[in-house]
């Protein structure tokens, strides 16, 4: 009875372990990068747009320098989708509240 407690339990925590693991996964399309860092809904997000979504401002600048690989201040959605969706990600992953 004990074994069989251990295993379902076991189980229970593998399915949160990966449920959470799950919501973690990221952008799935630039429209979802847009609708939380395009403020002004006008096609463009700029460093100062993307930096106000961050706590810590010395990471978003670390961050924004990944997004912004041509060093514009600015990225349109063409440039946007030029970017792969994890580097938008995993550059928001490092956000600490």
């Amino acid at each position: 009875m004990v074994r069989m407690m251990t295993v379902i339990l076991g189980c229970l925590a593998m399915v949160l372990v990966l449920g959470a693991c799950a919501k973690k996964s990221g952008y799935r399309s630039v429209d979802e990068v847009y609708t939380k860092y395009d403020t002004d809904k006008n096609g463009v997000i700029t460093k100062e747009e993307f930096a106000s979504k961050w706590t810590d401002k010395q990471k978003a600048d670390t961050a924004w320098k990944k997004i912004d690989s041509k060093n514009n201040g600015f990225v349109t959605r063409a440039m946007a989708g030029e970017t792969p969706l994890d580097v938008w990600s995993d550059a928001e992953s490092n956000n600490m509240p």
